[in-house]
């Protein structure tokens, strides 16, 4: 009796005392005294002594191909089963407790463990498993962040020009984020001669090769992932994207004049035929209307006129109030249906003119330059020349078979818009970004690639990210989602934007196309029409 009352006396002890042990930031499988029932065998392996009892079916003592040490027998000891076992610490009272602290775990056997486990933080012959008990394992210090924080990183630059103007800035400082972060140590290394011989014009893809060599674990400087250079080596989660489109140059009527067929032509284009002919249609009725309702008003504007001079006289009052915006002003109107016509007619014609009005002006401004194509197709139909780096010049023979024989490799960005003032190529690819920056006058501090804009869709997008050695490349990819997931990326980005790339001198609106004040050439059609 007396030791019965002993033995409950120890229990009640030891589950009082779990909440001052758990304390300690080392909470789970950490404590050796609490394990009083473990013993070596003969074979060397460690096992729980046998308790009595049967708890195959009792969820508390983990999966079958990871038990907890208590699922041979009932007990209530720390960590012998599945149990929040972490709730009584004193970061888990708080408002906003960490996610492990409802999490459920218990003690595990390593040597009968088919399932994730940890070795305890204060002692290494203790195991512990969240995953036989059903939880994710928010507690412990991930295995990726051992391998940054435990790692000497070789770091290289690959130093390119043309480019965006704030990728690489903005990359590296998001990357020292990472580092910061996640306690990581490194040191700068030259991209070795080598890698330079073999990829003499991409210092992104000589950068690429030296990861690949082993001698740098990671480029610092964000590129794109290429079909080449993806099979030379590993590359991280993608921080961004580029958006590439068919850029050409700007046709303006100063390159041309127009015949006076177009320049008549143009005065009818805010409106499609079919909408002209709903207005004639309109003028009509309201013509036929006007006839039918004064023909025999003694008083009214058709009074003493013939037939067909009342007829014509109607279609001229409808179609001369179309044109001036009014409903005529040499009749009279005075009868009730008379009046009611003319109110309607004046709604139209108040719709009409706002519309047209509008339509007109977006068009000759506009559309005072436009490209000289609108399509790759149309570039590829007419056997134009195209510009474009080289390093997506695989992918685009490989979307366009037919663009082989056409195109024309540019080493940077820069070079391309440069190869179509010089004649090398007649319209080019190159990513929306680069030809912002190549307005902004970073390639040549002036704003001669104003008379360039892109057209059409997109024709494809390649991600931007860095080749990293394959021994840190999930760890180091997991260390930047986190900063992601945080905006620091997004923060890094947008300040390197403002602080390096300067506004447009071409004062273009969406869509890179530069606005003009409406010139002599956008009305000589009306003109024409007056005379």
């Amino acid at each position: 009796m007396q030791r019965g009352i002993a033995s409950m006396l120890v229990r009640l002890a030891l589950f009082c005392a779990q909440p001052f042990l758990s304390q300690a930031e080392d909470a789970t499988p950490h404590n050796a005294s609490l394990l009083q029932t473990w013993h070596k065998t003969d074979t060397g392996h460690t096992r729980h002594t046998p308790h009595s009892g049967n708890t195959k079916n009792d969820p508390r003592t983990g999966k079958s191909d990871c038990p907890c040490v208590g699922a041979t027998g009932h007990s209530d000891e720390y960590g012998f089963f599945c149990k929040a076992w972490n709730q009584w610490e004193a970061r888990c009272t708080t408002k906003a407790p960490p996610s492990h602290c409802k999490s459920e775990w218990c003690y595990i056997n390593p040597n009968t463990c088919d399932r994730p486990y940890h070795v305890g933080k204060n002692s290494k012959n203790l195991h512990y498993s969240y995953a036989t008990c059903g939880f994710l394992d928010t507690y412990s210090d991930s295995p990726l962040e051992r391998v940054l924080s435990r790692s000497m990183l070789r770091i290289s630059y690959a130093n390119i020009t043309g480019d965006n103007g704030w990728g690489p800035a903005a990359f590296e400082q998001f990357m020292f984020r990472v580092f910061d972060a996640h306690n990581v140590t490194f040191q700068e290394v030259p991209i070795s001669n080598e890698s330079r011989r073999i990829f003499p014009n991409s210092n992104c893809s000589a950068c690429v090769h030296e990861v690949a060599l082993n001698g740098t674990d990671i480029c610092m400087t964000p590129m794109w992932e290429t079909t080449q250079r993806l099979k030379l080596n590993e590359f991280t989660v993608q921080v961004d994207h580029d958006v590439f489109y068919l850029v050409v140059k700007v046709k303006t009527k100063a390159n041309g004049s127009e015949s006076w067929l177009h320049a008549l032509q143009k005065t009818f284009a805010p409106f499609e035929p079919k909408v002209w002919i709903l207005i004639i249609v309109v003028g009509l009725l309201a013509a036929f209307t006007h006839y039918i309702i004064d023909r025999n008003d003694p008083k009214g504007p058709l009074a003493g006129l013939n037939t067909v001079s009342a007829a014509a006289h109607c279609v001229y009052e409808s179609f001369l109030s179309l044109c001036t915006g009014g409903s005529g002003t040499s009749e009279k109107v005075v009868t009730n249906p008379s009046k009611i016509m003319h109110l309607g007619l004046s709604f139209f014609i108040l719709v009409i003119i706002c519309t047209y009005t509008a339509s007109l002006t977006d068009y000759l401004v506009s559309s005072a330059d436009t490209g000289q194509i609108h399509s790759l197709d149309a570039a590829i139909k007419q056997r134009m020349k195209i510009c474009g780096s080289m390093n997506i010049g695989n992918t685009m023979a490989f979307l366009k078979p037919e663009i082989e024989s056409l195109w024309v490799d540019a080493v940077t960005s820069k070079d391309v818009v440069d190869g179509m003032d010089n004649g090398l190529c007649d319209v080019a690819i190159m990513a929306e970004d680069c030809l912002k920056a190549a307005q902004a006058g970073l390639y040549s501090n002036d704003d001669r690639h104003c008379n360039k804009m892109t057209v059409g869709k997109a024709v494809f997008t390649l991600g931007l990210s860095v080749p990293v050695n394959s021994a840190v490349q999930q760890a180091m990819s997991w260390a930047m989602v986190r900063q992601m997931e945080h905006g620091t990326w997004l923060f890094e980005a947008s300040k390197a934007k403002a602080r390096l790339v300067p506004a447009s001198l071409c004062a273009t609106s969406e869509g890179g196309m530069q606005k003009t004040a409406m010139k002599v050439q956008d009305v000589e059609g009306v003109a024409m029409l007056a005379v």
